[in-house]
């Protein structure tokens, strides 16, 4: 049975017969060696993805939980927000969403600092997607928000959020594919953009423009 390590750990932190080294940013068997030459897991390593629990989550309107492990689940909410996400520990994450939402409509997101939603109008991306047979694209310039899904009332969407550069000293982007709707209803999108100042961010907020949503969403850092 896989070990449940915890998330976001300090260098020392024993779990197991497991120690956590700064060194090689990884947990090591206690009686290995410290540095390179410590044993290393696999769960991680120097590749792939590493699940982040959010200091807070956030629910308007609705209700949200989060377990030791930070998976998300919200419900009936009209936004949901986390914070403490994005450290220094990694440059570019993954957000990986499923919900559906009451309405017909977009589902957008804000960065946020301190707990608090960014004010300024420096979303700018391009939005292509297709439905049925028919392909449509736009671009979005100075605005509020960032799009991210096209929701059809009550029917499931999948979302995966990749965010670049959220807490260094240069703007941050994103890419994001999703599919929402089912059978001849179904839809794919690909969403893409930045944000235009040098803010440094720590969370985010999920939100649709109109309705509310229910689903799970989770945190992945991207191991350099």
């Amino acid at each position: 049975m896989p070990l449940d390590f915890p998330s976001n750990p300090t260098n020392g932190q024993t779990y197991e017969n497991f120690v956590y080294d700064n060194s090689i940013t990884a947990w090591r068997n206690q009686g290995s060696p410290s540095g390179l030459a410590g044993q290393v897991v696999a769960l991680d390593n120097k590749m792939g993805l590493k699940q982040i629990a959010p200091i807070t989550v956030t629910a308007v309107t609705g209700t949200a939980t989060f377990n030791s492990n930070g998976a998300v689940s919200f419900s009936g909410v009209t936004k949901i927000s986390v914070d403490g996400v994005f450290t220094s520990r990694f440059r570019n994450y993954r957000i990986v969403i499923t919900g559906s939402n009451t309405t017909n409509d977009q589902v957008k997101f804000k960065y946020r600092t301190g707990g608090t939603d960014t004010a300024a109008s420096s979303y700018n991306y391009e939005v292509l997607s297709a439905a049925s047979s028919s392909v449509a694209s736009a671009l979005v310039a100075n605005n509020a928000s960032s799009r991210i899904v096209y929701t059809t009332a009550s029917t499931q969407f999948n979302i995966l959020l990749d965010v670049i550069n959220p807490q260094t000293s240069i703007p941050a982007t994103y890419t994001c594919t999703s599919s929402s709707g089912s059978g001849y209803s179904s839809a794919l999108e690909l969403d893409g953009g930045d944000f235009s100042s040098t803010t440094s961010f720590d969370g985010i907020s999920i939100f649709p423009q109109s309705g509310n949503m229910t689903g799970t969403m989770t945190v992945y850092g991207y191991n350099d």
